[in-house]
């Protein structure tokens, strides 16, 4: 079982071996962090490992990649052994740093994509805007037309009643004329 939590772990100046005599359980314990990955910083100095102890350290290391900081000082391993660790130990901080540069490069891709995108979904929606301004100012221009066309014709109508009443009242004046006409030449 792996602890996803556990980032940093200092077990300096315990003497973990009880000296020298429990060997392999420190080696159990650096078995059970062989496959973590959360683990970054490990702090084994002054723990009274040995040799042994520097092997089991070098298997584990080989396999973690995640551990990039360890103080292991004042250990008795070998000097192949501390050659080894220290290979390991820069090898897994250039996969971190690798790594951090690629995840910080997607990022800053990511942040410019959206960027371009905001952009163009505010220039969508600038036209989509324009369009219906443009749609509003064209009805109401046909409105305001529509509104003008109803005055004038209103207008019309109008002139046309008034212009009609003004005929019917000369056709009866004119009636009443020739009716008067006729009721004089009745009376001579």
């Amino acid at each position: 079982m792996e602890n996803k939590t556990l980032f940093c772990l200092n077990l300096e100046s315990n003497d973990l071996t009880n000296r020298g005599q429990n060997i392999e359980e420190v080696n159990r314990l650096l078995e059970s962090i062989k496959n973590n990955k959360s683990l970054r910083i490990l702090n084994l100095a002054n723990t009274n490992m040995n040799k042994n102890n520097g092997d089991a350290m070098c298997e584990m290391l080989e396999i973690n990649k995640s551990i990039i900081e360890m103080n292991f000082e004042n250990n008795n391993f070998t000097c192949d052994q501390n050659c080894r660790i220290i290979k390991y130990l820069i090898r897994n901080k250039n996969i971190w740093t690798k790594q951090a540069e690629n995840e910080k490069e997607e990022n800053d891709k990511m942040e410019k994509e959206e960027s371009y995108m905001r952009a163009y979904l505010m220039s969508v929606e600038s036209s989509i805007i324009e369009i219906e301004n443009k749609e509003s100012r064209k009805n109401l221009n046909k409105m305001v037309y529509i509104n003008m066309w109803r005055e004038e014709i209103k207008r019309k109508e109008l002139n046309e009643e008034e212009i009609h009443e003004s005929l019917e009242k000369e056709h009866e004046k004119r009636i009443k004329k020739a009716q008067m006409k006729k009721k004089k030449k009745k009376k001579k």
